[in-house]
């Protein structure tokens, strides 16, 4: 991602918004997120973070306590 926490792009017919999973003011980037959906007109918007929501990779089990 950069130096950034957070980005969008067009893609044919919809827009993407990347968010940094890692980044804590929430309420930033819901802000920011709804600036950049506002404007998407018919777009599908698509968002997502830069680490997956749920994961069994090898740290899994280091999640449950």
């Amino acid at each position: 991602m950069g130096d950034k926490d957070r980005y969008s792009f067009d893609q044919g017919y919809a827009r993407f918004a990347a968010l940094n999973s890692n980044h804590r003011a929430i309420r930033e980037q819901i802000k920011w997120l709804d600036g950049v959906f506002t404007d998407a007109g018919s777009k599908w918007r698509i968002a997502s973070y830069h680490h997956p929501l749920y994961s069994s990779g090898i740290h899994e089990a280091s999640l449950r306590t």
